[in-house]
């Protein structure tokens, strides 16, 4: 069975790992510590800031209020990272889609990456922060 992570405060996960997938992270404080898991991380949602190491194949969408630091590792890709504060966390994935501050020209809510073509989605990393 995946596994759901849920806090209402803040969350520090240790040296947490799963072999299986883990559907979602929610955080309604802080998130900080080792996530990793040998499946998939699909989605990370933190109303606090994050700073914490996730570990998997591929890392879907990292999405908190606010700043962002830590390390992201994903031996396949890392979909998304949107934060309302800066984003100084080290991804590192062969494929890394948007990275975007909230509140940039470049934010998530400014380049919708569903709204983009192929081409939308390329030019838009490259102006991502």
């Amino acid at each position: 069975a995946d596994i759901t992570v849920s806090a209402y405060g803040n969350l520090d996960a240790g040296d947490f790992h799963a072999d299986q997938d883990i559907t979602r992270v929610w955080v309604r404080g802080d998130l900080s510590g080792n996530l990793s898991t040998g499946g998939n991380i699909a989605l990370v949602e933190c109303y606090g800031s994050i700073d914490a190491t996730l570990t998997a194949v591929t890392i879907g969408t990292v999405d908190a209020h606010g700043p962002i630091a830590g390390t992201f590792n994903a031996s396949s890709s890392i979909g998304a990272v949107a934060s309302g504060g800066a984003i100084t966390a080290a991804l590192d994935a062969p494929s890394i889609g948007s990275v975007s501050p909230v509140g940039s020209k470049n934010s998530a809510a400014a380049l919708s990456r569903e709204k983009l073509g192929r081409e939308g989605r390329r030019r838009a990393n490259e102006l991502s922060v």
